[in-house]
Parts: C-alpha cells; structure tokens; sequence
C-alpha cells in the first residue's frame, strides 16, 4: 500500500470524498470518483495478471472513461506506464507504427493499450495491444495502491517523440505544489479541461491535480474532462461548458478562436467571472 507522497496514495485519499468525473463526448456521463477508483481495480488486476510486477505498459491516451479507468489502474498497479504520443497529421501510418515499435523496444514494453480505432494495429507481432475497453472489464480485480514509475513524451512535433522518467514521488509533490498555488480556488474547485490527457499540463496540470484535490481539505468538487477534437470542431463548445457547470478552474487557452469569441448569456459572464481562476 501507499502513502499520500505518491500519486497512488493522494488518489486513493481522494476516493473518500464526494468529487464527480464528467465526460462531456457526445453523450455526458458522470461518474463519482470514488466508483471510478474502485473500477480501476479490474484493470490494475489485468496489468498485474498479464504482465506481472514491475511490468512496462504503454498508453496511447484518449478523453474517455474507460482510458481514465486504465490510467488509474496502471498508476496503482506498480508498473511502469508510458504516455505514448500521438502522431503527427502528416505522418503514414507505417511510420508511426514503427515509432510505437522504436519506443516499446527502447523502454522494454510489453504490452500497448489503445482507443478502439486503434486496438487492431499491426504491430508485425513486436507489441501485443489491447483496447481501454478490455482492461476496464477484466473479470478479477485487485485492490491495490502501489506506486510506479511514469515515462511522459514530448509531442515529437519538432523531432523525435523523447521521454523523461518521473516517480510517483515527483508527480504527487507536482500535484500537491499545483493544489496549495491555486489556493483558495483549489476548494471546492471545478475544473473544466479540454486538454488532451496525454499532454503534461492535461494528465498532471488538470486531471490527477483535481482528483487529488477531491480529497479534504480541499474537496474539489467536479472534473470535467471535454475531448479536444470537440473544441477543436466548435471551440464555443468550451465556454458553454464552463458556464453551464460553473467551472473554477478551466485551462487558460492560447487561440484566440476560443480566448476572444463572444458568447452571448450565461458564458460570456462566467468568461469573466472573478470567482473562475484561469
């Protein structure tokens, strides 16, 4: 088991309290946190199962419940978990399945775990991958809370995809000094992310800073999780969201097609409000 210096350990506090996770895809679900700590226990199982201890897994993250129940089950199962990046617009698919191969090879990996587009990937026998999907629904569970290594990716937009190794350690102090700056925001917060997860900001920035701040004294009170590819598509989609929710503490964006655009009613005045904390 764990204690509150490691990622583990601050989730595991914060299962306790009342904090919601919402995905707002095409279809909202809300989901108390505390349920969705105890789910992960099937996929911390199915890592556990098939690959043992002190395995390698890598992740190529999406904005679903399933892929943040398997994130959650990696984080307590005690391996070591890659955040895979996705490719480039412009980049062949053979291509990119060779810098998957590249980086499992390199880190030692034994297994990918992918959104259901992407689960049937040739990987030429190198990989063996899986989807969200069949991790969540494993039918043994394991109620675990031991602490591994996490390995985050650069975009690879400027060169080749690098990984820096960070210890549950480092990312609980990381989330803990990102709660006690946001203070008093950081109480009873709601957070409103369109951040992809398997972007820093978007996995430790947003979502695990929330979680953790789930727990007392903090009590957060919502994470809402927007899949980016629908602000992308209509970027008002955000605002609406803050407004609607009451958001606190949302991303602060860098496009001026979301920072500018006006929204009439409710948005524009919770855009604005002093109670939110960009």
């Amino acid at each position: 088991m764990s204690g509150p210096a490691t990622v583990p350990g601050l989730l595991e506090n914060a299962a306790t309290g009342h904090g919601v996770v919402s995905f707002l895809g095409r279809e909202r679900e809300d989901v108390r946190f505390g349920e969705l700590w105890t789910r992960s226990e099937r996929a911390a199982a199915y890592f556990r199962e098939a690959l043992g201890h002190d395995a390698v897994v890598g992740l190529l993250m999406e904005t679903s419940l399933d892929c943040l129940v398997t994130l959650l089950g990696a984080l307590r199962a005690g391996i070591t978990t890659l955040s895979l990046p996705y490719p480039a617009r412009s980049t062949p698919v053979d291509e990119y399945r060779r810098e998957l191969l590249d980086i499992g090879r390199l880190a030692g990996a034994q297994l990918l775990v992918l959104p259901d587009g992407l689960a049937g990937l040739d990987l030429e026998g190198g990989l063996a991958a899986v989807s969200f999907r069949e991790c969540t629904a494993h039918p043994r569970r394991a109620d675990a809370a031991d602490p591994g290594e996490f390995v985050q990716f650069s975009s690879g937009s400027t060169g080749k995809a690098k990984g820096v190794r960070l210890s549950s350690s480092a990312i609980a102090a990381n989330v803990t000094a990102i709660i006690e700056h946001l203070a008093p925001w950081s109480e009873g917060a709601t957070t409103c992310s369109w951040l992809p997860l398997s972007h820093d900001m978007g996995l430790i920035g947003m979502c695990l800073a929330t979680l953790a701040a789930m727990a007392p004294p903090w009590s957060a009170r919502q994470l809402v999780l927007v899949p980016p590819e629908r602000i992308v598509a209509r970027p008002s989609r955000w605002l609406q969201a803050c407004s609607e929710l009451g958001a606190t503490v949302p991303p602060r964006p860098t496009s001026p097609s979301i920072s500018c655009s006006p929204i009439p009613g409710r948005c524009r005045r919770a855009s604005t409000s002093a109670h939110c904390r960009c």
